[in-house]
């Protein structure tokens, strides 16, 4: 119902392409700060930590992605964690697949 009204917070939805939630958030910032900080601006955080792997735990991982066939990050984190510890690695996050480790 909210959506579809043509007057009030549907519209406001409907206009800018955005949740309740978003709306809710807006109003709060209005009456907190005034209207000048809604100026369209990023969200994004300003600064993004980079990952930051030795080229070794890059080529470990490369070469076991090609050895074995449709091994998944579950499967290849187990070898990594041990050639991890055997040269002081930083392992990368259980998240974190082995090709996002390679492309980022």
């Amino acid at each position: 119902m909210l959506g579809s009204a043509r007057f009030g917070l549907g519209a406001a939805m409907a206009y800018a392409g955005v949740g309740r939630a978003t709306i809710d958030g807006w109003r709060k910032t209005l009456r907190a700060r005034g209207a000048g900080v809604l100026a369209n601006q990023s969200t994004a955080p300003k600064h993004r930590r980079k990952r930051h792997y030795a080229p070794a735990l890059i080529a470990h991982i490369t070469h076991h992605r090609q050895a074995i066939n449709n091994a998944g990050g579950q499967k290849l984190r187990v070898l990594f964690a041990v050639w991890c510890d055997a040269n002081n690695e930083p392992l990368p996050s259980a998240r974190m697949t082995p090709c996002q480790t390679i492309m980022n």
